[in-house]
């Protein structure tokens, strides 16, 4: 008998935000104050370094209902926001080639996204191609402001230079148990 079977698979979530005009402000709100700088290794604005921040705990309320559909999906329970940060990419600037760590989950919201101008994030397989050894990629389809990505925090992702006027920010936080 012949047959084949995945032996492996890589779950990525996504989840379009209910209430997201009201969660968007909420958001702003948070990290209005927030002082984004430049990372020159990372080539995009962020507040990732700034260790007086601790957005976690409204994080995890404002996207509580989303957290509980991920739970869901990927059959577990009890996530907790365990790191946030925004980062904001105006023309030319991007995110280079990095992963969240070998443990947990992370999210990607598309904060300030114009679907027409923006690229979303971009995906790069933990193995690749079977018979030409190229590197597997997968952008998300259907991405638009609003949107929030899960996936595992091993994943390799980036973020293609903004080739915009019109500036793109990102919420990023992990999850873990």
């Amino acid at each position: 008998m012949n047959y084949m079977v995945n032996m492996f698979s890589i779950p990525l979530v996504h989840i379009k935000i209910a209430e997201w005009e009201f969660k968007k402000k909420e958001i702003i709100k948070l990290f209005s104050s927030s002082n984004l700088k430049i990372d020159k290794l990372e080539k995009v604005k962020s507040d990732f370094y700034n260790k007086k921040k601790n957005y976690n705990n409204k994080i995890q309320k404002i996207f509580s209902n989303e957290i509980k559909s991920l739970e869901e999906v990927v059959d577990t329970k009890n996530f907790i926001v365990s790191n946030s940060w925004i980062e904001s990419a105006d023309r030319s600037m991007f995110h280079q080639v990095h992963n969240h760590g070998a443990l947990g989950y992370s999210a990607v919201c598309f904060v300030d996204y114009d679907e027409t101008q923006h690229t979303p994030t971009q995906f790069i397989s933990p193995f690749n191609n079977f018979f030409n050894g190229s590197i597997l990629s997968h952008s998300p389809e259907q991405i638009s402001e609003g949107s929030i990505l899960f996936f595992p925090s091993i994943i390799h992702h980036y973020t293609v230079p903004n080739e915009s006027d019109i500036e793109r920010t990102i919420l990023s936080f992990n999850l873990n148990k």
